[in-house]
């Protein structure tokens, strides 16, 4: 009497469940596999529903089964905290505009970003640049006293932003105050208008401000 079809279905399934909840975690051995580790011992029903062979592992021994993944959102609020933070850096850079004509005193909006970055100076661990000065070479000045001059401009603008920190009581200005690059690149002027209508849908601040465009934006 042959078995009914049904049942032959059944069992048939399952011995892959259990091969597939069994099987392919362990080398023959019984140490753990790796991400491409050994299909463990091949005979009988094993070499049937194992014929990628003894070099391979369809599942991965940290993730067995029954695993949960991370909750949803997990990965993406990461990324999401990690811009806010760039964000906030930003916020902490004195960008060449903010210069008076060009030199190394501070105009007014620059005086009023001062005075905000001495208040918070203590409670973020950010860094404060001075975005470095850009360079021009007049006609009757050489490649290498432009940049001679440069360097002059950018230690004494730094060293402005040292005295009003170390005025205001930071422990550590000096080595807080660097010059370096912006890390933020700024808005061309017909990407100005799409930034700001982003900036008024979001409802959120850090989408321009003094920051000077990109993704590190953030007025204060």
């Amino acid at each position: 009497m042959r078995p009914h079809p049904t049942t032959t279905r059944l069992a048939a399934a399952t011995l892959v469940l259990a091969f597939a909840t069994t099987g392919c975690r362990t080398a023959s051995n019984g140490s753990p596999c790796t991400d491409a580790g050994p299909c463990g011992s091949r005979s009988g029903l094993r070499a049937l529903l194992c014929p990628w062979g003894r070099d391979e592992c369809r599942r991965p021994c940290d993730f067995p089964p029954g695993a949960v993944p991370p909750p949803a959102g997990t990965y993406l609020n990461g990324v999401m905290a990690r811009q806010d933070d760039l964000a906030e850096a930003g916020e902490f850079v004195f960008y060449e505009r903010e210069w008076y004509r060009g030199g190394s005193e501070l105009g007014p909006a620059g005086r009023e970003h001062l005075a905000e970055v001495v208040a918070r100076a203590d409670q973020v661990p950010y860094p404060v640049v001075v975005e470095r000065a850009s360079i021009h070479v007049p006609a009757d000045v050489t490649y290498a006293e432009t940049l001679e001059n440069a360097d002059e401009l950018n230690e004494t603008r730094r060293r402005s932003i040292v005295t009003a920190l170390a005025d205001a009581g930071v422990a550590d200005a000096d080595a807080r105050v660097v010059v370096g690059p912006a890390p933020a690149d700024p808005l061309l002027g017909d990407e100005a208008p799409q930034a700001f209508q982003q900036f008024l849908r979001s409802g959120q601040r850090g989408a321009g401000g003094r920051g000077g465009g990109g993704g590190f934006g953030g007025g204060f």
